[in-house]
Order: structure tokens, then C-alpha cells, then sequence
């Protein structure tokens, strides 16, 4: 019971019931809004867990603000709980004590081996799925060759495993159109890391897939919806359930240069791009709605989570993107917001949130 149906020439699986709606949120903002916002309007709750929010220093962890969320989410929100990416080798999740040891993969290795089982060993009785690694494929902050990307993604869902045997374990495509690959050589296309993964038979229960839209860096282009459709479909074949983390600024993103890692040349500009009209909120919760109409229509999807519920202060760098989350650095909540709580509503009620904006 519960679990995934693969029909055989169906070419994808089949879940059980409606996807599950959350929201990712950052440990550093914690507040009775935020709280609110997050029990109103998702099915879980999902903690980034960040290595550089984790261990800024190496060997000195600091638990306290994920601890609080965790404990909110279980006990007093009644909300299931999700974790990761553990492992992301993007920029903005990256100690800086790390790249100390780019050069040296074995003592890199062992650094993830160490990280992963201190992380998953403390949480493992309050989390139900856990992202084990995102963006891999990518390569772009660390240079690591093609042997030892599969090497890591191994020993990384293996380790996991082992440490929660009862827990769902996700690995999560980051840039899923995969236009890095043109300048990166040492990187892997998406999708040929994802058939990589399969043939290897490593006992994931799913694939994730980061579906961001608007921002001025890689892969975080504007694409029209029959894009993003077909990429769905495309993933779905592989058999496995999906569970996407989707993405869009509710105001537009100037175009500025990109560093594809740490003490690198800045490259030229990206441009963002806009959906149909300039980014706005209004803009930012129709695209919410018309993607989540899309996803939740393919069999294989097994659950939605918006990457972040509120903007970082103006002092602090965002996580993810300038103006993405539902709820704005000054805590006023956006359109986007009471949007996921409709969204999720009709899921529950078997309706197309499609057919709600049309009354609009």
C-alpha cells in the first residue's frame, strides 16, 4: 500500500493519491508569521540544511536553528518533516573552510562521509525523506572528474541508507536543461547523470528535479510552460517518483555577471527573463499555479515544495533568489502565498487550480 506502480509499457510510474504540497524554509528566520504561513498552506515542511549553515566552521556544528523548526514542525504543527540537500557544492552552501581540500578528493570524500553521518545520525528519528545530494552533475565550484562524481553519489546514498534505513532517499537534478554542460566538459548532461544513477541500481526511492525560473545565473532562465511539461515527462521516464522544487521571483531580476565559483572571473550577464508580462507577485502566483497544474498532472509526481518561504533581510544574501519567497524580507505575505494554500486545497478536493484562476 502506498507504494509506487510501474505499468509495464507505461513508461512512468503511477502514485498513489494527490502530490504533497510544501515549502522549503530557512533555519536562520523563525517567527509566529512565518509559523503560520507554513502551517496554513503545506502538507510538510522542508529543511535546506545548508553545510555552511551547518558547520561555518570545520568540526564546530551549530543545530540550534534547525532544532527549533524541527521541533515547531513535529510537535506543535503536526507537519512531516523533509532535509537537503546534505550535500550541494553550489557557492552559496559551501563553507569556506571546504575548498581547502578541492584538490585532494580522497580528504573531500572523507570530509562528506563525515558531515553526512554526524547530519543524518542526529536527525534521523524526525525526518522522512532526506535530499541526499543536489547539483553533482554540475561541477562547476569543485572540479571533480566523472569517476568521482558517481563515486560520491554512491557512497553519499549508501551511507544514508544505512544510517535511516526507513527513510525515502532522494538525489536532486539542479540545471535540468543542462546548458552548463557547453562550457563545462567536466561536467555531466542532467539526464545522462540520472540514467548513470539508474543503471547503477542505487536504492533511491526518487529523483528530484530544481525547477527555478527568473534568475540571473545559469540554468535559472525563463522557459514557456510546453518546456517545462516535456522536461517533466522526460524525467518521469525514468520510473522513479519525482519531486520537484519549483521557483520564481515576484519582481524582476536585473541581469548581472555571474561567478561560476569562488575566486573565479565574473562571466558575462545573464538575463532572467520574464513569464508573459514583468515579473511581479501577481506574476509570481500565476506561474505557481499554472507549473503546479502541470506537474501534478503526471502520475509520477510525488510532491511540490516551493524553495523558500520568506526573502532574506536586506543585509543578508538570499538563498536562493532575489524576491522568490511567499512572504517579503518585511514580513508582509505575498499573492503567492495564499495561492499555495488554494493550490493545495484543490489537490485535497480533486480540482484543477487551473479551473480557480480562470474564475479570476
Amino acid at each position: 500500500a502506498g507504494s509506487p506502480i510501474l505499468i509495464p509499457g507505461a513508461g512512468t510510474v503511477v502514485l498513489p493519491g494527490v502530490p504533497q504540497v510544501g515549502c522549503s524554509i530557512s533555519p536562520s528566520q523563525f517567527s509566529e508569521a512565518l509559523q503560520r504561513s507554513a502551517q496554513l498552506s503545506c502538507d510538510f515542511v522542508s529543511m535546506p540544511m545548508r553545510w555552511i549553515d551547518m558547520e561555518p566552521s570545520e568540526g564546530k556544528y551549530q543545530f540550534a536553528s534547525t532544532d527549533r523548526w524541527i521541533e515547531w514542525a513535529i510537535r506543535t504543527a503536526k507537519l512531516p518533516v523533509v532535509a537537503g540537500p546534505l550535500i550541494d557544492f553550489r557557492a552559496h552552501a559551501v563553507p569556506d573552510w571546504l575548498y581547502i581540500w578541492e584538490n585532494d578528493y580522497e580528504t573531500l570524500r572523507d570530509l562528506v562521509f563525515e558531515h553526512l553521518q554526524a547530519v543524518v545520525t542526529r536527525y534521523r528519528r524526525t525526518i522522512q525523506r532526506w535530499t541526499v545530494a543536489s547539483g553533482l552533475h554540475v561541477n562547476t565550484n569543485f572540479k571533480i572528474s566523472f569517476e568521482q562524481i558517481m563515486d560520491l553519489t554512491r557512497m553519499s546514498v549508501l551511507l544514508v541508507r544505512k544510517l535511516h534505513p526507513t527513510a525515502k532517499v532522494v538525489l536532486e537534478i539542479d540545471q535540468p536543461w543542462g546548458e552548463y554542460h557547453a562550457y563545462n566538459r567536466r561536467s555531466i548532461p542532467p539526464h545522462l547523470y540520472a540514467e548513470a544513477v539508474m543503471q547503477s541500481q542505487l536504492a533511491i526511492d526518487g529523483i528530484g528535479v530544481r525547477l527555478q525560473m527568473g534568475d540571473a545565473r545559469p540554468g535559472a532562465g525563463t522557459r514557456d510552460l510546453m518546456s517545462i511539461s516535456a522536461m517533466i515527462d522526460r524525467y518521469a521516464a525514468l520510473e522513479k517518483p519525482l519531486h520537484l522544487s519549483v521557483g520564481a521571483p515576484s519582481a524582476p531580476v536585473a541581469a548581472r555577471p555571474y561567478r561560476p565559483r569562488v575566486g573565479a572571473e565574473a562571466e558575462d550577464a545573464y538575463e532572467p527573463g520574464y513569464w508573459r508580462q514583468p515579473w511581479s507577485e501577481g506574476a509570481q502566483a500565476d506561474w505557481m499555479t499554472q507549473v503546479m497544474a502541470i506537474a501534478a498532472s503526471r502520475p509520477a509526481v510525488a510532491s511540490l515544495c516551493w524553495h523558500e518561504m520568506a526573502d532574506a533581510p536586506p543585509n543578508v544574501e538570499a538563498c536562493e533568489m532575489p524576491g522568490g519567497g511567499l512572504v517579503s524580507a518585511s514580513g508582509a505575505p505575498k499573492a503567492a502565498l495564499g495561492r499555495l494554500a488554494q493550490i493545495r486545497q484543490c489537490f485535497k478536493d480533486g480540482r484543477s487550480p487551473l479551473a480557480w484562476l480562470a474564475r479570476q
